[in-house]
């Protein structure tokens, strides 16, 4: 008989504890449900547990609970036009800064052409204009001419005979040198002037024996440190000289002493 007790009271005991289990498996289905009935869509859900809810109230708290209802999709409207303004806001806001940093992009590239042009110049060789000075003219022989024939006449017929030789200025020259050759091209006269004229006056000695000469001028300067010089080309010219009587001594006139 104890045995029957125990064995009947162990049963109530796992029959008690079954229910149990069973309601609490209801009651997380139940709870599983829901949860994804509102993840998946939350106004809906909200809506209809209201809804769900409104079944156990009294008639007089309907109205309190359609009012509930509009209060609840008022808010969210205004929610989403709230969204929708921030949204608005903060694409104006990154158009804002975008178009500051285009700019600003524009003005550091702008910056940096000017930047690399100025080096580009700085880096540029600097051309240097050419010092070399341009070459003197050759001087112009004026007097005596190219195959000139001198004679007596020619002479300067002073106290001191003279010979005159004569050029024209070269620009930009500072002296001149005369040089004058014999027929055989060697140097009779060579001397420095800075005039356009040589007078030979105590060198005419060297010209007694007649015959063929020339002579030639040379320019010269220093500009910027350049030693210019210019050559004439040779001009000949000849002397001939009247020949001197002589002298005829009449010896009929002569007296004679005894």
């Amino acid at each position: 008989m104890k045995n029957r007790v125990k064995l009947s009271s162990s049963f109530s005991h796992f029959l008690m504890g079954l229910i149990c289990l069973t309601g609490m498996a209801c009651a997380a289905y139940f709870l599983y449900r829901d949860v994804v009935l509102y993840l998946e869509n939350p106004k809906a859900e909200s809506v209809n547990t209201l809804k769900f809810k409104s079944e156990d109230f009294q008639p007089q708290n309907l109205a309190y609970l359609e009012k509930t209802q509009d209060l609840i999709q008022n808010s969210i409207a205004t929610k989403e036009k709230e969204a929708q303004l921030l949204r608005l806001q903060q694409e104006k806001e990154r158009a804002e800064l975008l178009a500051k940093q285009r700019a600003e992009a524009k003005r550091k590239a702008n910056s940096t052409k000017k930047t690399s042009a100025k080096t580009a110049a700085a880096k540029k060789p600097v051309v240097i204009p050419d010092l070399v000075p341009a070459p003197l003219q050759e001087p112009l022989l004026l007097s005596p001419t190219e195959s000139q024939i001198i004679s007596d006449a020619d002479f300067i017929l002073t106290d001191s005979p003279s010979l005159e030789f004569e050029w024209e200025a070269v620009p930009r020259a500072q002296k001149y040198y005369f040089e004058l050759f014999d027929k055989n091209n060697n140097h009779i006269v060579s001397k420095y002037t800075t005039k356009t004229i040589v007078v030979l006056d105590d060198e005419l000695p060297l010209l007694a024996d007649e015959g063929q000469f020339s002579w030639q001028v040379t320019a010269s300067a220093t500009i910027n440190n350049k030693n210019l010089s210019q050559t004439s080309e040779k001009q000949t010219f000849s002397i001939i000289l009247d020949p001197i009587a002589p002298v005829v001594i009449d010896k009929s006139n002569l007296v004679t002493e005894e």
